[in-house]
């Protein structure tokens, strides 16, 4: 996993704004095969059915806007943004037609 983090505030009189970003490059990866019988909680010999899912995440970020007031030694500030990003998921439903 790699990425980083930019940002920057100003100030002017007692108005703080300013914005942040970051980006992050990973590649998390999970995969899981499920055989399933019916009816469910037993009564069939052999699972007739296969359940695949898998899902990965190759990169993501965010960005971020920042306001606020300044007083003394507070600051109040809101901050609002996005996340993006690149994922996929799939699944697949096998009948493997032994009922």
């Amino acid at each position: 996993m790699a990425g980083g983090h930019a940002g920057y505030n100003w100030q002017q009189g007692a108005a703080v704004f300013g914005f942040a970003t970051d980006l992050q490059a990973t590649h998390l990866n999970t995969s899981t095969t499920a055989l399933l019988s019916y009816p469910p909680g037993g009564g069939a010999i052999l699972p007739t059915d296969t359940a695949f899912t898998s899902s990965s995440i190759d990169w993501y970020g965010t960005l971020r806007g920042h306001l606020g007031i300044a007083n003394g030694p507070w600051l109040l500030y809101g901050t609002a943004g996005l996340a993006y990003g690149n994922l996929s998921l799939s699944s697949l439903y096998r009948t493997g037609g032994l009922r």
